[in-house]
Parts: structure tokens; C-alpha cells; sequence
């Protein structure tokens, strides 16, 4: 015992045990030096019933109270998420509560392991609240993780899509990584246009494959339109600039016509053809000016 004191002691992991005394009360009966660096449960509170730990709220002692009861009573494990409040600090938390075994009597020891998990909650509800559809796959491109975002994207439920194959939902996606334009396959068949980035990241249990994808079918139907007005705008300017060429050469052209009809008599074999010259000119001229 003396060894596994020692062990929970020097332990990295925040532990503490609680017990129940002559009177039946659950007292905190220890605190490990991790626990004690990371907020107010020290040395000097242990000894303490966790119904007068002041410092929990109301509530929260009432909901340790009745989980350490529950394991005392039970002799099973119990193992949850918890938010809690200690002293104005707020700490997200998975917590296991154990019974320590008492040599075939009945169970009036508990030790818990805290573990913060803050940060892993902020990162959850980040990715959750992301836009983007966002997936984890491991190497065999079986979908692991997938935030709300995939399930609008692809009208699956989360437990529909959950250990399907990358490939079924985003062909070709896992033949390269970093961000390309492919396609996403809805659950009814239809597809759209999708913007899919991949990175791998490699553990030591393995690797994992952080994959996003956003719709760009309005984007890419943006894109046409756009690259429609640029094709329509150059064969306007193009059609400008004929017409601007094409004006100056009738110009010359009635220039001359009226030149030949200025020095031609009315009953000149040469004044019928320079009259529909000169026809002809004006026609075409009024057609650039339109």
C-alpha cells in the first residue's frame, strides 16, 4: 500500500482518493501533488467531508456525493465527462472514479483520476461549429470523425457515416494530399462540386488523415458566368475594333465615290455604277454604327 501510495503521489496525472469514516461520511482522504498544483484541493483541505468542501458548488458537491456513493455502493467503476467549478475556475474534465479493494470486505475507499480536457472541448466545439464539413479517417480511409457540417453536406446521420469508406462520399480524394477541386457523392446519388483538403498526420499509433471539404458549386457556377463575360466582352471588343477598321476603309471608299459622281455626267455609262458605289458605302456604314 505504502508502494501505491508513493506511486499516486509522484504520479503526473491528477489523482485523489475519497473514504468513508466511523460516521458513514465520504471525506477526501488525499490529494496527489499534480491534483494539488492545478487548483485548491491541497493538503489542507483533505480530511475535509466533500459535503464542506466549500469552494464546489452546492450542486457539484451533491453530484460527487452521489457518484462516490454510487461506486462505494457498487464496487463497479464509473467513468464520465464532468464541468467543473472549483474556486471561479471552470475545468473540463473526464473523470474515473474506482473502488480500491478492501480484502473481500466491503468497498469504503474510491480513487479518481482527473484529466483536463479543456482544450480537447474547445477544439471539439470549434470543429463542430465550423462551416466546412470536416472528417478523420485512418489509414484504411474508413471515416472515424465527422462534424455536423459532413452530415448537411452529404444528408447522412452521423451514425450512417461513421465507419464509411472515404471513397464512397469523395472519390479519388485519398490519392494525394493537400486541396483540390473534386467531387462529393450525396446520399441520394447527386453530386456537387467540392473543394477537398487533406493532411496526414502521422502518430505512433498510427496515422490519420484530417480531411475538409467545402461546397463550391455556387462558387464554381460564379467562376463560369464570369469567365462567359470575359469570352463575351474580348469578342466585343474585337467586333469594336473591325468595325473601327472596316468604317475607315468606307470611308475611302465613299470618298472616292463621291469624288467619281462629283466629276461624272448624269448620262455617263460610269455614273450608275458610281451611284450604287456610293449606295453601298452608306449601307455598310450605317451597319458599324450599330
Amino acid at each position: 500500500r505504502d508502494v501505491a501510495v508513493t506511486g499516486v503521489q509522484t504520479c503526473a496525472l491528477p489523482i485523489f482518493t475519497c473514504g468513508v469514516d466511523a460516521a458513514g461520511d465520504i471525506r477526501l482522504t488525499s490529494v496527489n501533488r499534480a491534483l494539488a498544483a492545478a487548483g485548491p484541493l491541497g493538503d489542507d483541505v483533505v480530511g475535509t467531508r466533500v459535503r464542506d468542501l466549500a469552494f464546489i458548488p452546492d450542486h457539484m458537491r451533491a453530484l460527487a456525493l452521489h457518484r462516490l456513493a454510487g461506486v462505494i455502493s457498487t464496487g463497479q467503476p464509473s467513468r464520465f465527462d464532468e464541468v467543473v467549478v472549483v474556486a471561479g475556475r471552470t475545468w473540463f474534465t473526464e473523470m474515473t472514479l474506482a473502488p480500491v479493494p478492501n480484502s473481500g470486505g466491503p468497498i469504503t475507499e474510491v480513487v479518481g483520476l482527473v484529466r483536463d480536457i479543456t482544450d480537447e472541448q474547445i477544439a471539439r466545439w470549434i470543429v463542430d461549429a465550423a462551416p466546412m464539413g470536416i472528417l478523420v479517417s485512418g489509414s484504411d480511409g474508413r471515416i472515424a470523425l465527422a462534424n455536423p457540417s459532413v452530415n448537411r453536406l452529404f444528408g447522412w446521420t452521423h451514425e450512417e457515416i461513421i465507419g464509411r469508406d472515404i471513397d464512397a462520399i469523395l472519390p479519388a480524394a485519398l490519392h494525394s494530399t493537400g486541396t483540390r477541386n473534386l467531387y462529393g457523392v450525396r446520399k441520394d446519388g447527386s453530386r456537387f462540386a467540392a473543394e477537398v483538403g487533406i493532411t496526414r498526420l502521422v502518430r505512433r499509433t498510427g496515422t490519420l488523415l484530417l480531411i475538409s471539404v467545402v461546397d463550391i458549386t455556387e462558387r464554381t457556377k460564379l467562376e463560369t458566368q464570369l469567365r462567359q463575360a470575359q469570352k463575351l466582352d474580348s469578342i466585343g471588343q474585337l467586333a469594336g475594333g473591325i468595325a473601327h477598321d472596316f468604317n475607315n476603309l468606307l470611308t475611302v471608299i465613299n470618298g472616292y465615290a463621291d469624288a467619281m459622281l462629283g466629276q461624272v455626267a448624269p448620262d455617263s455609262p460610269l455614273h450608275q455604277p458610281a451611284t450604287a458605289i456610293r449606295g453601298a458605302g452608306q449601307r455598310a456604314a450605317e451597319l458599324t454604327r450599330q
